[in-house]
């Protein structure tokens, strides 16, 4: 890792978000830090992290390599989705509880819905650059070609 960050091939940054990760798999692994992790740790910590992934991957491969591990960091695709569609839903419930609905609630709202209802993900600059109409008690999304509905509250 020092050697990258003298080459300039890895910031500080991202050196320190990689030995978080591998700090934190390390501590789900064995409090006592007595053994390495098995496939199984991988598994488990990733399962309850799965953004953590390509952090997890330098430090897998390290171990691979030094101590003659065969760790592959895997992610249950399916269970990454429903993990994001749950939080996703308790964040829709957060924002339907606000009172202060303004601009900024109304992008919010319409970045989050249409991941949720949709499956597609636009940024709030992406959005700004669409149309929006209002139908009924929702909205109207228009983006390459094909029109979104979406609940308002």
């Amino acid at each position: 890792m020092e050697t990258r960050i003298e080459a300039g091939t890895t910031s500080h940054t991202s050196a320190r978000l990689a030995l978080s990760a591998a700090a934190a798999l390390l501590l789900n692994t064995d409090r006592e830090g007595q053994r390495l992790p098995n496939q199984g740790d991988v598994d488990s910590y990733l399962s309850t992290v799965p953004g953590q992934a390509a952090l997890v991957t330098g430090f897998t491969n390290f171990l691979n390599r030094q101590h003659a591990t065969t760790l592959t960091p895997r992610v249950d695709e399916k269970r990454a989705r429903k993990r994001r569609k749950e939080k996703l839903a308790r964040t829709m419930i957060q924002m339907a509880k606000c009172t202060d609905q303004g601009e900024e609630w109304k992008e919010r709202w319409i970045v989050t819905t249409m991941e949720y209802c949709h499956d597609k993900k636009v940024s709030k600059k992406a959005l700004r650059q669409q149309t929006i109409e209002h139908s009924g008690d929702g909205v109207r999304v228009s983006m390459e070609g094909v029109s979104y509905w979406l609940p308002i509250v």
